[in-house]
């Protein structure tokens, strides 16, 4: 089994009709039954897309991806078929706060765990549930397999789908797998996300 920890780097909010990709970003955890260190984190994969438009100003100034850096890149619909092009159907994809990849990207095959939700129900004690500040709480850094080269910089996507995996990893050590396809299909109203905002 396959988990594949995604990131999305976007022109806009996933409410804005016209927001699109320019950056994905991937780390997949591989499943090796009976082996005494059952999951294993591969190398954050990155690729930046072009959008068809312009990124807005504000959009860069958050992730630092400039029309000239996109626009020989594919197109999202190439970019979002390499996502699925090399893994099996009983593969899982996980993100931190799925509606907002999903806005972007839902293949119907595929199920998801959603890092924040999980989070929210497995890590109650947590002061907040943001992905930088869950690993911090976390300490991900001092995980044996965390390399700190692949976690920066930060809202890129190949680090941040490097931290949400070794994210998932922590998660797997406190609920089974199933258990996190359950708490990820619970609606996001059901969670109390005060002020604060999943990123």
């Amino acid at each position: 089994m396959l988990i594949r920890a995604i990131d999305f780097e976007t022109t806009g909010w996933s409410e804005d009709p016209n927001s699109e990709i320019c950056e994905v970003g991937y780390t997949d955890l591989i499943f090796y039954p009976c082996h005494p260190t059952p999951f294993a984190i591969g190398s954050p994969v990155s690729y930046l897309v072009n959008p068809g438009h312009p990124i807005p100003e504000a959009a860069q100034k958050v992730h630092g991806i400039t029309d000239d850096m996109v626009k020989a890149s594919p197109d999202p619909v190439t970019a979002r078929k390499h996502l699925t092009a090399s893994i099996e159907p009983d593969s899982i994809f996980a993100a931190h706060y799925i509606d907002f990849e999903q806005a972007f990207f839902k293949p119907a095959e595929f199920e998801w765990i959603c890092t924040w939700r999980c989070a929210k129900v497995l890590l109650p004690q947590a002061p907040r549930h943001q992905l930088q500040a869950l690993s911090e709480f976390l300490d991900l850094k001092s995980q044996e397999s965390f390399q700190q080269e692949y976690a920066s910089p930060l809202h890129r996507a190949g680090p941040d789908s490097y931290i949400c995996a070794h994210l998932v990893l922590r998660l797997l050590e406190l609920a089974t797998h199933s258990s996190l396809l359950e708490i990820s299909k619970r609606p996001a109203s059901s969670f109390e996300r005060s002020k604060e905002t999943a990123a």
